[in-house]
């Protein structure tokens, strides 16, 4: 919330009915540029293949064209396949692959 460009109008919350955040995003405004980028984007477990991260995008890729973005972006680790599928179906393209490394804890 600290980094320069962050707007509180550019995250896109889904509530659910007991007030629990169902899913999220963030699409970020490079004026400039006139590109848009999504990060983070995510869905609570207890709310996931319901098409809620998706309507969340939907909406923020709007007010992103209506802001005059020409190009949006994401990024997301290679291996998740749910992301994947879902930037896919909202017409994302694969450009580059980026994995995440991890390590268990301790």
């Amino acid at each position: 919330m600290e980094r320069p460009g962050y707007d509180p109008a550019d995250e896109i919350v889904v509530q659910a009915p007991d007030g629990r955040i169902a899913a999220f995003a963030l699409g970020w405004l490079d004026g400039r540029n006139a590109t848009g980028h999504f990060e983070p984007v995510g869905t609570h477990p207890a709310f996931r293949r319901r098409g809620l991260a998706r309507a969340a995008m939907l909406h923020a890729k709007r007010r992103m064209r209506a802001l005059s973005m020409t190009a949006v972006t994401v990024n997301h680790d290679a291996g998740n396949v749910a992301a994947r599928e879902l930037y896919r179906s909202l017409g994302f393209r694969r450009r580059h692959e980026t994995f995440g490394y991890r390590r268990p804890a301790g």
